[in-house]
């Protein structure tokens, strides 16, 4: 593969990855439909790009949560606190 060839392939993959980023976050059901739509059609360097794009988003996505979900437990948890019973009078 020639320089220009390889320029132009890193280019669509590039501009592929961008645009399924983008319609992953925005557009979720879209992305979906697209994604569905690309992997028919064969392997092509733009359809690699956007479907990374969009598994790119997805990690992104979850990490976001399971941050949110860990800040979420830590402010929820109760201080223990080891309070002595008070004394009981004899039996």
């Amino acid at each position: 593969m020639d320089k220009h060839a390889e320029t132009l392939e890193m280019q669509q993959t590039q501009r592929g990855f961008n645009q399924g980023y983008l319609i992953a976050k925005h557009q979720p059901e879209l992305y979906t439909d697209l994604s569905k739509s690309l992997k028919k059609h064969g392997e092509n360097p733009y359809s690699k790009g956007f479907l990374s794009g969009g598994k790119q988003h997805e990690i992104e996505k979850n990490k976001e949560k399971q941050k949110i979900q860990s800040k979420t437990a830590i402010n929820t948890k109760q201080p223990t606190k080891s309070t002595p019973k008070p004394p009981t009078k004899g039996r």
